[in-house]
């Protein structure tokens, strides 16, 4: 109980980032065959050198995830990288949390889809409470096109992805 195939959301990004397929079958009685596949042809990935300083900040975050595994990821590489993290794992807790520090948080990190209060509803009430906070959206679903690319960001990310975005949205 609790899991929500992201794992599957996780493996597919992975494998088509890097120019492969992923082949699913389930039959009853039977099992699961999961098949990948990459290309064959000898890739040299470049490593850009960033500079981990220009990633690097001290601001307050509050990242809201239904997925513990996401949140515990996410304050793992913020804090790394010097930022003040809080997590919450529901728009609920983010409310109670948001309430208690509202001040104090630079930026929030909502995932779009979750249980009892979806992310748009608590980014509404957010919005209530301090119409100039800066918010990221992120979803594992399709990207809704009313998303700006400047405001979201689509799951499974990188710990870069998520450092360049964070840094985005709080240098804009």
């Amino acid at each position: 109980p609790g899991h929500r195939g992201l794992g599957l959301a996780w493996a597919y990004g992975i494998i088509t980032n890097h120019g492969g397929t992923l082949a699913v079958t389930s039959e009853p009685q039977k099992g699961t065959s999961v098949r990948v596949y990459l290309p064959s042809k000898k890739n040299v990935v470049a490593d850009k050198s960033l500079n981990d300083d220009e990633l690097r900040g001290t601001e307050t975050i509050l990242m809201v995830d239904d997925e513990e595994l996401l949140l515990t990821m996410g304050e793992m590489v913020l804090s790394a990288y010097g930022y003040r993290v809080l997590t919450a794992n529901s728009g609920q807790k983010a409310l109670e949390v948001f309430t208690k520090l509202g001040s104090k948080v630079d930026l929030v990190l909502s995932d779009l889809v979750m249980p009892n209060m979806s992310g748009r509803e608590l980014i509404e009430r957010l919005r209530v409470l301090s119409p100039t906070l800066r918010i990221i959206r992120q979803s594992g679903n399709f990207r809704p096109s009313e998303e700006d690319d400047a405001t979201y960001l689509q799951k499974p990310y990188t710990s870069l992805d998520l450092l360049r975005k964070v840094k985005a949205a709080l240098t804009n």
